[in-house]
């Protein structure tokens, strides 16, 4: 009898890799990889720091604090950030509101959804792996050089909830794929734009995501009984994720999506105006030809903060090459490849005319290495089962190391997750029956609203709220009325507040009795808070109004 041969290093690699990627896992196996995943996730966001970013000191705190109080009547502010569906704020503030002293154990569970993301990108890979003739190591390494891309480690443990509600649209995809792979045209298509929809009514911008993906399936299956599922459930989702949000919206401020889009829905709270960010759009023909080549290189075209990644421009490429009609490939390898190639070039596309902000295409950065390897695959398929050339993988492998080497991640703001919260902090004056004003811009105060013992009212001061809105005529009487006001500012304090606005709305700071608070935001260096009262001899407006 001959014994068996002793396994090879490169064997026992592969083993636990084949399982992973090509044989069925049961439902105990997804358990145990989430948990693994969710514990890699942790650790990492722990070690990456506590989330301290603009957005969280602007609206990430106050958004879900306003819903639960029903605070629409009594604050008012010219922040259009304010009135973003706070559902997916929610879990944060949960939990900081269960650990506002020590922001560990928030730090470490706020880096669930980067593992979520990762189950579902492991889950698209394996898919991968049915409809091409890929080897288990090709796959690992895609789904590695995918969960490395800038904004995907950028926002670990972050309150951006990009990752979030991007794992909903690659269980959109994952369900799309598998309903072309088994020619279906009812159920899963219906429970992919149920998912994608959904991503749509929790952040509108997410939109994107209904969109490109609907064109892309309209061009891959131009049918009417492949459609209407679709185009139901995702209108479904959208209501059941957004579509109280977008009610209350209706009922409170006359616009379903108040305040965007008011030069359309003539919202007499808000100016006729749609608000829209144009900084980040290209400049110039080659801009608009070339904007991911330009992100090879650290810098902040489309991003609030420097940051450099590849994969996109190279996912668009592969998107163009995925097109070309490859022979050697059955029917529904080339719809799966048609659609995720329409799929990100439609994104793509739409995102650059209305968007250009990068975060917003966080799926696309996954997906993009995904197709890349979708290509190798082609490849493989052409050998006729011979697997990946080795000059192939090799090519492979230094793609993937070039990729990762040249990422830089962008850094929005962290702290040690060993410090309290934003909502531990200790006031010197009981505000709990007084209206409290801090000027809206930077550094963004309006955590402010939770962290204080609940302020009457609150007011985020801009000069803008002299419009003739009736937001603007709100804020004016909350100041000129309120009989306790205070007004909290970066020191030193000025009479006329921050750049005059006190001044501007006949208010001024009485400077002598302002007190230090004791705040952990790491953007203000010394907060103070300050009676507000009267102006005795209010300038014209014109010298003090920005």
């Amino acid at each position: 009898m001959t014994s068996p041969a002793t396994p090879t290093a490169r064997q026992r690699l592969n083993a636990p890799l084949q399982a992973l990627f090509h044989h069925p896992l049961k439902g105990y196996h997804h358990l145990m990889l989430l948990a693994l995943l969710m514990a890699v996730a942790a650790a990492g966001s722990l070690a990456m720091g506590a989330d301290a970013n603009w957005d969280l000191r602007n609206y990430h705190l106050y958004n879900p604090w306003a819903l639960l109080n029903a605070r629409w009547q009594a604050d008012m502010g010219w922040n259009v950030q304010w009135f973003l569906n706070p559902l997916p704020q929610l879990p944060y503030y949960a939990l900081v509101s269960l650990w506002p002293d020590d922001l560990r154990p928030v730090t470490a569970l706020m880096g669930i959804p980067g593992a979520l993301v990762a189950w579902a990108m492991l889950l698209l890979y394996r898919e991968l792996g049915r409809q091409l003739p890929l080897p288990a190591a090709l796959l690992a390494l895609g789904w590695l050089v995918s969960c490395t891309g800038a904004v995907t480690l950028g926002q670990l443990g972050t309150t951006f909830n990009d990752l979030a509600v991007t794992f909903l649209v690659l269980l959109g995809c994952l369900c799309l794929l598998r309903g072309l792979r088994l020619t279906d045209d009812q159920r899963w298509p219906a429970l992919g734009f149920f998912a994608l929809g959904a991503a749509m009514g929790l952040k509108i911008t997410f939109g994107l995501f209904v969109l490109g993906p609907a064109l892309a399936w309209f061009f891959t299956r131009p049918r009417v009984h492949a459609l209407w599922p679709g185009a139901l459930a995702a209108t479904l989702g959208l209501l059941v994720a957004g579509g109280w949000w977008f009610g209350l919206l209706q009922l409170r401020y006359e616009s379903p999506l108040y305040p965007f889009f008011n030069s359309l829905f003539q919202s007499p709270w808000w100016a006729p105006i749609t608000e829209r960010d144009p900084r980040l759009d290209p400049q110039g023909l080659a801009q608009w030809l070339f904007y991911p080549f330009y992100w090879w290189q650290a810098n902040v075209l489309v991003s609030e903060v420097p940051f450099a990644d590849g994969r996109l421009s190279l996912g668009l490429l592969a998107a163009l090459g995925a097109l070309w009609p490859w022979r050697g490939l059955s029917l529904t390898q080339r719809r799966s490849l048609r659609f995720m190639a329409l799929l990100m070039l439609f994104t793509y596309a739409i995102w650059l005319k209305q968007f250009a902000i990068y975060r917003y295409m966080l799926p696309l950065e996954l997906l993009a290495p995904w197709l890349l390897l979708a290509l190798v695959g082609v490849a493989c398929q052409r050998r006729a089962g011979q697997g990946a050339p080795r000059g192939l993988a090799l090519a492979s492998l230094a793609v993937a190391a070039l990729l990762m080497a040249t990422t830089q991640l962008p850094n929005w703001g962290r702290v040690p997750a060993s410090q309290p919260s934003l909502m531990a902090l200790n006031s010197p004056v009981d505000t709990r029956d007084a209206l409290v004003a801090v000027a809206q811009g930077d550094p963004p105060l309006n955590y402010l609203a939770v962290a204080l013992p609940g302020p009457r009212h609150f007011v985020s001061v801009n000069a803008t709220l002299h419009a003739d809105t009736l937001t603007g005529q709100h804020a004016r009487a909350l100041l000129a009325n309120s009989e306790t006001r205070y007004w909290v500012t970066p020191a030193p304090a000025e009479a006329n507040g921050p750049h005059g606005l006190a001044a501007c709305f006949g208010l001024q700071l009485q400077v002598d009795q302002c007190q230090p608070l004791a705040t952990h935001d790491p953007g203000v260096p010394q907060p103070v808070i300050c009676p507000l009262v009267d102006h005795p001899q209010p300038p014209p407006q014109a010298e003090v109004c920005p």
